[in-house]
């Protein structure tokens, strides 16, 4: 979802460690850098969490976060529409209610 509004905060808050990443860290050194699926815990987080997603996420898919949903028995899963990757920032009064 773009507006002024999302661009405004997007640029304010991202935009800036987007254009300034450093390439050669994250394609060389964090390509591999775990030994272990980040995905999968030992044993499932039984305390209250909160998945939430956005439905336009071209990033990481609003899908195939569902599997998360097997080590997080307590969290419900949201799916907020007319929000991607930075649904906190494209669905704000949503996200912080």
């Amino acid at each position: 979802m773009q507006n002024q509004r999302v661009w405004n905060s997007f640029k304010e808050n991202i935009y800036n460690a987007v254009i300034n990443q450093n390439s050669d860290f994250i394609n060389n050194v964090l390509d591999g850098a775990f030994s272990y699926d980040v995905d999968r815990l030992e044993k499932a987080f039984d305390k209250p969490s909160l998945i939430v997603v956005g439905r336009q996420d071209t990033e990481v898919g609003y899908k195939d976060q569902f599997r998360l949903l097997e080590n997080y028995p307590r969290a419900p899963f949201v799916v907020l529409d007319k929000a991607g990757h930075n649904l906190q920032i494209e669905q704000e009064k949503m996200f912080i209610s």
